[in-house]
């Protein structure tokens, strides 16, 4: 972990465990070494995963360690594949993970001292090498996640399971987020496993079922993530207003959806879902396209 200043100098650098290396069996993926999740900051805390294992909370000022946990000891988690990728979760006094093992899938840790509130164990499937988010779906506040074969939401509070939906793909690698919004679920994945939208439902009984939206293999996207682009405004993720139904294509106007020369995309309202394709080179020209298909001749 290292802090730097606004100026660029550094602040302070503190370890926080092993980093991950390719295994023999995994000659292709000498290259793929390197950091992975993104430190998480919070008030006065600094969180990070390791490639390895090791989650620890940080003193954000000074980098004072105030705990760690070793995920696959206290969880008796299998090595991933290609390490621990996420980005660790802060809502309120709790820290959310995935340790992906016989005693918690899913995880809970108070973030002030590192003990386990709670786990999930009703999930047994390789991590997805993505992260938790948090969201509301029929009024029910969840933790929406990939594991490398599903889709699922648990509580946040007690991590009961609340709703499952089957993706994923043969490589077991579902590295982007899910995103959420007024009550459909969107996930994409590589190799292959393409990209759906599902509708969980909560029943009069207060239990959910999951009804398919849509499908593609055309959103094919393996580790960049989903963004939001707006016409003529900035790039976003998960922001506002999303139409997650096909639609007619906004740059050609033609009914081809999903696909575009150009870029795979998803109507959404004043905007595309864009998934792994370069996002910051292509805006430019997109909001260019999404201006002249308006009639509007002035850009900005």
């Amino acid at each position: 972990m290292i802090a730097l200043g606004m100026d660029g100098k550094e602040l302070w650098r503190r370890p926080n465990g092993e980093s991950w290396e390719a295994s023999a069996e995994q000659s292709y993926a000498v290259p793929y070494a390197g950091a992975r999740g993104t430190p998480t900051v919070d008030g006065d805390t600094a969180c990070h995963l390791s490639d390895m294992g090791r989650v620890a909370a940080f003193e954000a000022a000074t980098g004072k360690e105030r705990w760690h946990v070793d995920l696959r000891r206290t969880f008796e988690a299998p090595r991933p594949k290609y390490g621990y990728c996420e980005s660790v979760l802060l809502q309120g006094d709790r820290l959310f993970c995935c340790p992906g093992g016989k005693r918690g899938y899913l995880a809970a840790l108070d973030r002030q001292t590192g003990r386990t509130l709670w786990t999930n164990t009703e999930i047994d499937d390789p991590i997805g090498y993505c992260s938790p988010v948090v969201a509301e779906i029929g009024d029910v506040e969840q933790l929406v996640c990939l594991s490398a074969a599903r889709i699922f939401a648990v509580k946040p509070d007690t991590g009961k399971l609340l709703w499952q939906h089957v993706f994923g793909n043969e490589r077991n690698n579902s590295a982007a987020d899910a995103l959420v919004h007024d009550g459909l679920v969107f996930a994409s994945c590589g190799y292959g496993g393409g990209s759906v939208v599902v509708r969980p439902q909560r029943q009069a009984d207060g239990t959910f079922t999951v009804a398919p939206v849509w499908s593609t293999k055309l959103l094919d996207n393996h580790h960049g993530g989903v963004l939001l682009l707006f016409c003529g405004a900035a790039v976003a993720v998960a922001a506002a207003r999303i139409d997650l139904t096909p639609s007619v294509c906004p740059l050609c106007g033609g009914n081809h959806f999903p696909h575009h020369p150009l870029l795979s995309y998803v109507r959404v309202d004043l905007g595309l879902l864009i998934a792994g394709l370069g996002v910051a080179l292509l805006a430019p020209a997109v909001r260019s396209a999404l201006a002249r298909k308006r009639g509007d001749r002035k850009e900005t």
